[in-house]
């Protein structure tokens, strides 16, 4: 018994999918279930990047474009892999104007991969899945700031195979 206030509005909450137009899957190792799922669900084109392992994975009743390539914060070439950033792949892409939904798990690149991203490129992406790795003090707190600025916290989980002392989710 007793009152809670009005019945919430949720009419502004909508399928964080619903209007996505390409996918971007980073470090696939291979093997990307997540990208083919995307693509298939919402018929959409999922690009697939990874510099380290070239296998293509097979995607029978979807769309994927893998991509010999990895993410970072600036284009360079090392030890003869292509790195680029997330804006000029998607402009590479097409994806300029696109909405998009992204999966990212590249072993500690996502760090400064994600803070050198340009806020117009943040403002499309309207789902974003990301494995962090190894947690680095001032780029940490920076980018949790950051990506705070464009989305909501749906899940947050700290690894409890080599947890830091002291370190707090953002």
């Amino acid at each position: 018994c007793g009152s809670f206030g009005k019945p919430m509005n949720l009419s502004h909450l909508r399928n964080l999918l619903e209007e996505v137009q390409s996918g971007y899957s980073y470090g696939i190792s291979g093997y990307d279930k997540w990208g083919c799922d995307i693509s298939t669900k919402r018929k959409v084109t999922v690009h697939q990047y990874d510099c380290f392992d070239l296998t293509q994975p097979s995607c029978p009743n979807g769309t994927t474009k893998f991509h010999a390539e990895c993410v970072a914060e600036v284009r360079r070439t090392d030890e003869g892999r292509i790195f680029d950033t997330i804006a000029c792949q998607m402009a590479g892409n097409g994806d300029s104007a696109k909405r998009i939904v992204m999966k990212m798990d590249v072993e500690g690149a996502e760090w400064r991969s994600l803070l050198s991203a340009p806020d117009e490129v943040l403002e499309q992406i309207d789902q974003l899945a990301v494995e962090f790795h190894w947690i680095e003090d001032a780029i940490s707190l920076a980018l949790g700031r950051r990506l705070k600025e464009f989305f909501e916290v749906a899940h947050f989980h700290i690894n409890n195979a080599s947890c830091t002392a002291g370190v707090e989710p953002f």
